[in-house]
């Protein structure tokens, strides 16, 4: 069990897990379900995450009646404006720096390893997640795209592309 971890990276961690929804809210419940199993893991402390929200991101907004549209659900959505995630926007700038100085085919696409020697292990732990694909998908979505290749062929067995990128 790690001795301090980083309680921000790790809530920013939990926030990039959860399911985004419009206006880059997230179903209250899940988000402190998420935080608190990552703080467990790493620390025998306990948190009280609406007094850590307050005093780390004192701008996050709450919506108590946020409702999905073409649903019936209603339930507690906060969000934490994009611009104060830095734990976040500092992975999403390492990841798009590796596209953006990694040799491409073609049709853009890169060998997945490339983000393994790029990103260390201890950076994205610290976020709360378990690997480096976990990470990309988390934060990019469906931009990035992944496929599997035929290593017969001496290509790398996984790759991936930057749907954004893609057509420059």
């Amino acid at each position: 069990m790690e001795q301090n971890p980083n309680f921000r990276a790790l809530l920013e961690g939990a926030y990039a897990q959860i399911p985004t929804l419009a206006g880059n809210f997230v179903k209250f419940s899940e988000f402190v379900t998420r935080f608190s199993e990552l703080v467990a893991e790493r620390s025998e402390k306990t948190i009280d995450v609406e007094e850590f929200i307050k005093a780390n991101y004192p701008d996050a907004k709450y919506e108590p009646n946020y409702k999905p549209q073409d649903t019936d659900d209603v339930f507690l959505a906060f969000r934490i404006a994009p611009n104060k995630l830095k734990y976040i926007s500092a992975m999403k700038k390492k990841i798009e720096g590796v596209f953006k100085t990694t040799v491409c085919d073609t049709d853009g696409w890169v060998p997945f390893a490339i983000f393994g020697q790029k990103i260390t292990r201890s950076e994205y732990e610290a976020m709360g997640f378990l690997n480096i694909r976990e990470v990309v998908r988390c934060l990019f979505g469906k931009r990035i795209e992944f496929r599997q290749v035929d290593i017969s062929k001496h290509e790398a067995p996984v790759q991936v592309r930057d749907l954004k990128m893609v057509g420059r």
